[in-house]
């Protein structure tokens, strides 16, 4: 696994990328790809004060699958 490159091309023989502004390719026949994501909570904002609306999961903090599920659970027992 490598975290400290920067990828720029995928191809069906591995990934070509920077790694300290060096050109490197690693053979490869399956790329998984990691990227970070933000909760989207604009529409929770906007009806802030109008109508309750529970957060779960992710929207609330990083989790694992199990709390995620367990806390959608959770709230949909309390509806």
């Amino acid at each position: 696994m490598e975290t400290t490159v920067t990828a720029t091309e995928i191809t069906s023989k591995g990934v070509r990328g920077l790694q300290n502004k060096s050109s490197v390719f690693f053979e490869s026949d399956s790329v998984i790809l990691a990227v970070g994501v933000k909760a989207n909570t604009d529409l929770v904002e906007q009806l802030e004060g109008k109508i309750t609306l529970p957060l779960i999961g992710d929207c609330v903090g990083p989790q694992k699958i199990a709390e995620a599920i367990e806390s959608g659970v959770k709230i949909a027992c309390e509806i």
